[in-house]
């Protein structure tokens, strides 16, 4: 259901109170007005929208334009409402004798005996604009709140209701059950074709020409300010047509790195733009992005076919899982977020999983897209615990994130990486979740030549020679048991060597680059290997074949596993 939708089905079932959360006052005015004529049989019934904020004070709407001939009477009324307390206290009256309110009915006419003629009397709307201030810090104004939550039961003769316009949801325990806290959406890609016309008229009477577009041109120019609030949107758009005088797909780049740094402003989600970046080895994994990269077209979705609903990539620090998210953003063409969940914390209650619902909201208006959280286990540390040590945030934050799993009906593509499994709350790792997890292992031979033929040829040729004067079986052989990044970072290290002797790099500057490198697997044997044994069975090994053996030790000097310190008995 649209939230245009419920704020009417509230208004019309005369809700007392409602909370709207969203930055766009324009949306909630635009909403507010439409749930008004929706809910209005005729003339007679129609409610008066009033509003208030602390700068403007209380006015009177009609149709969305302020109604400046208001009588000297409600003129003289709404001149006295000063605060958040005096507005409520106003609107919402004290029981009289006859136990019926006293509060705002509309401006009613009088006799001369002062009796309200009751035909004259009008329902109405509150909206209080970004009154989430006041909702935390006045103790009285949360009692003139249940006031007003109890506004149906005072026998009045006209329904009133009071909307808390807010920027964040902002949960009251003494309300909990009276007060219903509608989230608004991002804007619609037709919602953002509005605003990307009102700024080209406005620009167009300002005396710019502004190119004709297309149908696919117009598409595309609304999808790159997808994701974006309608305030955001409209200075994004201003922002292009004013630099370059005109908006056409070419200022495309220009509204995306806007868009970058409107998003990296949040602090949860970070748009990446992926670079050239080529991943070496993974056949299999590769191969399964490859099958699944048109999932997300009309097509498959004519065909029957689900979303790809995401992938957790397992293995070790520096063996490829951060660089597939990257090439897998590249080769799809789909815009790459990466959210750091542990970001999503904060120290109010209720921000923690309002940050994670807003993060997830964000990448939805975006889509199609990928989510990309890197090292998965870490941001969601402690949750077995979180009873006794936070109180329950980062349980309810799983549950949150959980939840939008199995329910998002948007092609937003999860892509997980995972250092060490056994630190993943179980319910994350359960069939559905993932359509699948794939352990990406040490590179073999194969692959490691692949990434020292990647790395010394992304080098210029007048610093690393001819690609011809390089044996990679002889490097990939010396390199057994090294990720990728301890192979890339062994070429950055002979670079560093042939540039201090002005001369090119040779192969022997790697090779002695690499005998000089301290591998991980030195360090991980235990791990490794245990994380080996169920590959295959717990999960998918992105490349196919079996595991290299690790090499043996480098020295005595290196301490030896818990298995290699088992003597045989019966040697003795």
């Amino acid at each position: 259901m649209k939230p245009g939708g419920q704020v009417a089905d509230y208004i019309g079932s005369n809700a007392p109170l409602i909370q709207i959360v969203s930055h766009e006052w324009e949306i909630i005015e635009g909403l507010i007005t439409r749930a008004i004529d929706e809910t209005s049989k005729s003339e007679t019934d129609r409610r008066q929208h009033l509003k208030w904020n602390a700068v403007a004070g209380m006015q009177r709407f009609e149709n969305g334009e302020i109604v400046e001939d208001i009588s000297d009477d409600q003129r003289s009324q709404f001149a006295t409402l000063n605060n958040p307390i005096d507005v409520l206290e106003w609107y919402v009256g004290e029981p009289t004798p006859d136990g019926r309110s006293n509060g705002y009915m509309g401006d009613p006419e009088q006799d001369e005996d002062g009796n309200i003629d009751e035909s004259t009397i009008k329902h109405s709307l509150l909206h209080l604009e970004d009154i989430h201030t006041a909702m935390q810090d006045e103790p009285l104004f949360i009692s003139w709140l249940r006031q007003a939550a109890r506004m149906h039961l005072s026998n009045s003769p006209a329904n009133r209701t009071v909307i808390l316009g807010t920027t964040r949801a902002t949960y009251i325990q003494e309300l909990d059950k009276e007060m219903p806290v509608l989230d608004i959406p991002l804007p619609s890609h037709e919602m953002l074709g509005r605003v990307m016309d009102d700024c080209v008229k406005t620009a167009e009477e300002e005396g710019m020409q502004i190119s004709k577009m297309d149908e696919k041109d117009r598409t595309e120019l609304i999808k790159s300010t997808m994701g974006l609030t309608v305030m955001e949107a409209n200075v994004a758009y201003n922002k292009a047509i004013h630099a370059h005088e005109d908006l056409t797909t070419g200022q495309i780049p220009f509204i995306l790195n806007e868009k970058k740094q409107i998003i990296k402003r949040t602090g949860i989600l970070e748009y990446i733009e992926p670079g050239h970046q080529r991943v070496g080895g993974l056949g299999e994994l590769t191969n399964w992005l490859s099958l699944r990269k048109g999932g997300f077209s009309r097509e498959a979705e004519e065909y029957g076919l689900e979303y790809p609903r995401g992938l957790l990539l397992l293995g070790f620090p520096g063996c490829g899982k951060s660089l597939t998210a990257i090439h897998t953003a590249k080769t799809w063409n789909y815009p790459l977020l990466r959210f750091d969940i542990g970001r999503a914390f904060g120290s109010l209650v209720g921000e923690s999983e309002r940050n994670m619902r807003q993060a997830l909201k964000v990448a939805e208006a975006i889509s199609p897209c990928i989510l990309w959280l890197d090292e998965i286990e870490k941001g969601l540390s402690g949750v077995e615990s979180s009873g006794q040590t936070d109180g329950g945030t980062s349980a309810r934050v799983l549950a949150t994130f959980l939840t939008w799993m199995q329910e998002k009906s948007k092609p937003v593509f999860v892509l997980a990486t995972c250092n060490n499994i056994d630190r993943m709350p179980p319910e994350l790792t359960r069939k559905g979740r993932f359509d699948e997890i794939f352990f990406v292992d040490l590179p073999k031979h194969a692959s490691r030549k692949d990434i020292f033929e990647i790395h010394v040829g992304d080098k210029p040729e007048e610093s690393r020679g001819p690609m011809g004067g390089y044996d990679f079986d002889k490097l990939a052989n010396a390199s057994a048991g090294y990720t990728g990044a301890e192979i890339k970072q062994a070429v950055v290290e002979g670079m560093h060597v042939s540039f201090s002797e002005k001369r090119r790099l040779t192969e022997k500057d790697v090779l002695k680059a690499l005998s000089d490198t301290y591998p991980m697997y030195e360090s991980m044997r235990d791990e490794i290997e245990n994380m080996r044994l169920r590959k295959g069975k717990m999960y998918k090994p992105a490349e196919k074949g079996d595991s290299e053996p690790l090499p043996k030790r480098k020295g005595d000097t290196i301490p030896l596993t818990r298995k290699e310190k088992r003597r045989n008995p019966f040697l003795d």
